[in-house]
């Protein structure tokens, strides 16, 4: 998915109760996400939102910043 400057960003869910995100293409680690139980979806929306929801049912809305020192 596109990060808030429309960069590639991978974003992945795995067993440890996380979700990774990775800078594309080079892989480079940008960030974890954690969570009570495994994410089970991950989905993008509009404006720089994506969600996840876990296996307790929870259900979190998230937006890209722009991160001032970056631009």
């Amino acid at each position: 998915m596109p990060d808030a400057q429309s960069k590639p960003v991978l974003v992945c869910s795995l067993n440890d109760n996380t979700v990774r995100l990775y800078d594309l293409p080079s892989f480079s680690d940008r960030g974890r996400i954690f969570s009570k139980q495994e994410i089970r979806a991950i989905q993008t929306g509009p404006g720089g939102l994506f969600f996840t929801g876990d296996g307790t049912g929870e259900l979190k809305v998230w937006q890209w910043i722009i991160d001032a020192s970056q631009t």
